[in-house]
């Protein structure tokens, strides 16, 4: 019979008690700081929201949850506070499924490790959808381990609707982790196909909402990945002598990364036109490459090496750059967060001060990352025979998250931190789950109903 945690009244207090605790915990680098922290694309996502108005390169839905959680411009903190909300219960849920003996005080141990010795937190912390894709993966394994009300499973289909529509991404990821789990894992779709049809569904609607923005931004973000791969040089190299491209005026002096190619005022895109203007050759370049064996031999190859590179690379801070001078960030705040323009400019990521004392903990997250890889295998053989049920599953689905939303970044789009940040912290949330198991007898953790 399914396991439903139904708490009495002082229980449930006790629960929202402990979260609200856990969302301080995430929301550190935000008050030390002394704002939500932002990324460039913040000067995208705002407007978007209020005018509202769908961006060329992102969905719009990021932007119009902006607009609600900050109570329509009154304030971003109330956005990040849900933001940090959303993660606490599901890591909650999480830990009272697997440990349901004082598992308020073992998820508040979870998350304020995390928070101090992970990147989550930095995240977390953030104006950007980046939170939103450990949020759906999340609720996925809440929803497939099971245990929960009606309703609770009801919201947790809604959010995790929400989270795939923040960002293009999403779509492929989670499609491919289902359909990996559904292959890998046969007996388990078999107990619980309602379910992964209804997260398939759930996944695939999306694209409803993102479809003017895929088709206006992916020929860049892939000419950008080929461009990093050494595959559009390859290219030109290849054909300006027999097709004539205007990218071939630029064969040899092509921007150093993907991200100068996207943004910078010099890449050859922007001095063409822009975006709109290079879409149709951009579209037969890539068309080119996609239809060429040499050329996707060369991006199969680039693909491995790279997905190997984005899996070591889980820095925080890429993006997060003194704002002040943006002119769309500071338009932005003026036509739409008037009441926190000061705020925003007297925060220390403003003041260049934020990205100068990170250094630190970004070290004491990679050893401790390190030490999880190579411990966390140890101690999951040792503790095999001990571990709750679903804790092996959500290992598996955890490691397998990883790995596709690496390649995915490392194929389609270009290596950064950001991208790995966002999930590396999944590693360490299971090494404390493993470390619950050995300190706790076995037996079955499933309460009955």
């Amino acid at each position: 019979m399914q396991n439903i945690y139904r708490g009495s009244g002082k229980e449930n207090l006790l629960f929202y008690a402990a979260n609200l605790l856990s969302c301080i915990f995430l929301l550190l680098p935000a008050f030390y700081n002394g704002y939500p922290i932002l990324n460039s694309d913040f000067g995208t996502f705002l407007p978007s929201g209020f005018l509202p108005e769908m961006p060329v390169d992102r969905p719009i839905t990021y932007g119009i949850l902006l607009r609600i959680f900050s109570l329509n411009g009154l304030s971003m903190w109330p956005v990040i506070f849900v933001q940090a909300f959303f993660v606490s219960i599901l890591i909650t849920k999480l830990v009272r499924h697997f440990y349901p003996r004082a598992y308020l005080l073992r998820s508040l141990i979870v998350v304020f490790i995390l928070s101090c010795l992970t990147g989550l937190s930095w995240t977390a912390s953030q104006l950007q959808p980046d939170i939103f894709t450990p949020v759906a993966f999340l609720c996925i394994a809440v929803l497939l381990i099971g245990g929960e009300s009606r309703r609770t499973t009801i919201l947790l289909c809604i959010l995790y609707f929400i989270s795939v529509a923040t960002h293009i991404s999403h779509v492929m990821i989670f499609f491919l982790m289902l359909c990996a789990m559904i292959v890998f894992m046969r007996k388990h779709f078999r107990e619980n196909k309602r379910r992964y049809f209804l997260l398939l569904a759930l996944t695939v609607v999306p694209v409803l909402l993102m479809t003017v923005a895929i088709s206006k931004s992916k020929h860049m973000f892939f000419m950008a990945s080929a461009l990093e791969k050494g595959i559009l040089k390859q290219y030109l190299d290849d054909n300006c002598g027999t097709k004539q491209l205007k990218l071939c005026a630029y064969k040899d002096k092509l921007p150093a990364s993907g991200d100068d190619f996207l943004w910078e005022p010099w890449s050859p895109a922007m001095l063409e036109g822009g975006w709109k203007a290079v879409k149709p050759e951009y579209d037969q370049v890539n068309g080119d490459i996609m239809s060429s064996p040499k050329y996707l031999g060369m991006l199969a190859k680039s693909s491995a090496r790279f997905t190997f590179i984005q899996l070591g690379t889980f820095e925080i801070g890429p993006g997060n750059v003194p704002l002040g001078e943006g002119p769309y960030v500071l338009e932005g705040f003026n036509k739409y967060l008037p009441s926190e323009l000061d705020d925003f400019l007297s925060a220390r990521q403003q003041q260049a001060q934020l990205l100068n004392n990170i250094a630190t903990p970004d070290m004491v997250f990679k050893y401790f990352m390190i030490f999880c890889c190579v411990v966390g295998p140890i101690l999951f053989f040792v503790a095999r025979k001990r571990l709750p049920d679903g804790l092996g599953f959500f290992i598996f689905i955890s490691l397998l998250i990883i790995l596709i939303n690496a390649w995915d970044c490392a194929t389609f789009a270009v290596i950064n931190g950001r991208y790995g940040c966002r999930l590396a912290w999944l590693m360490p949330f299971n090494f404390i789950l493993l470390i619950f198991a050995l300190s706790t007898r076995r037996k079955s953790f499933r309460q009955k109903s």
